[in-house]
């Protein structure tokens, strides 16, 4: 028996399927800190106008999402890292929705 099926098609019931893609995008973000720690590497930091940039919002609503929880090292200027703050998004993804979509 051969089946044939695209990766459009496979994509498609991927997305269709919320619970699958939540954790498919856990077990990506897991693999990649476990690959940070085994490399010893310390990712640098961005500012928020960089993180902003990165998120597609102003920096008024960067100071939302860290009350919603969005990781960051509290200075002055407040410093982010790029992968936290896209894991963030990733697990938070209603909350990003609701403030990006108005």
């Amino acid at each position: 028996m051969n089946i044939e099926i695209s990766a459009d098609e496979i994509w498609k019931a991927i997305e269709n399927n919320e619970k699958f893609r939540q954790e498919i995008d856990k077990r990506i973000e897991q693999g990649v800190q476990a690959a940070f720690k085994k490399l010893n590497y310390s990712e640098p930091y961005i500012l928020g106008d960089e993180a902003a940039a990165l998120l597609g919002c102003s920096l008024s609503t960067l100071a939302s999402y860290r009350g919603q929880g969005m990781p960051y090292t509290k200075s002055s200027p407040n410093k982010y890292r790029k992968s936290e703050i896209l894991a963030w998004q990733v697990e938070n993804k209603k909350i990003y929705r609701k403030v990006c979509q108005r």
